[in-house]
C-alpha cells in the first residue's frame, strides 16, 4: 500500500518480478525463478497492481409511509478497487484455505519461467 505525492491514495504497488530481457532469447519476458524456485524480484523497480479506490459508488434511499406505518430503505454498491487481507494471506500459508488443496502443497512450477544457471 503506497502513499505518494501525485499519485493517487491507497495504490498497491510490488516488487518487480524479473524477466528475461535478452530479446533474441527463445526465453524472452519469461519470469526468472531462483534454485528454491521462487520468483526473483528487483530491489528497486515496482509494479503497479491497482488501487484500493473503487471505479464508482452508488445509493438510494427510499421512505415509504402509510397511516401511522413509516418503511424505509437504503442500499449502496461499490464496485472495484482492490483490498489485502492478512487474514486470507495467512490461511493460504498455512494451507487452512481452500485453494491449497487443488495442489495438495506438492512442488509448483511457475509456468513460463526459467531458472539462472551460472549467473546467466
Amino acid at each position: 500500500y503506497v502513499l505518494k505525492v501525485g499519485e493517487p491514495i491507497g495504490i498497491f504497488k510490488l516488487p518487480a518480478t524479473e524477466k528475461v530481457t535478452d530479446k533474441n532469447s527463445q526465453y524472452y519476458g519469461y519470469k526468472v525463478v531462483d534454485n528454491n524456485g521462487f520468483l526473483k524480484s528487483s530491489s528497486t523497480e515496482y509494479d503497479y497492481l491497482g488501487s484500493s479506490q473503487p471505479d464508482f459508488v452508488m445509493g438510494f434511499t427510499t421512505h415509504l409511509k402509510w397511516k401511522n406505518l413509516t418503511l424505509a430503505a437504503t442500499g449502496d454498491w461499490h464496485k472495484g478497487g482492490l483490498m489485502y487481507s492478512e487474514t486470507s494471506y495467512i490461511t493460504h500459508f498455512n494451507g487452512n484455505s481452500t485453494e491449497t488443496v487443488f495442489n495438495e502443497r506438492d512442488a509448483f512450477i511457475y509456468p513460463h519461467s526459467v531458472k539462472v544457471v551460472g549467473g546467466q
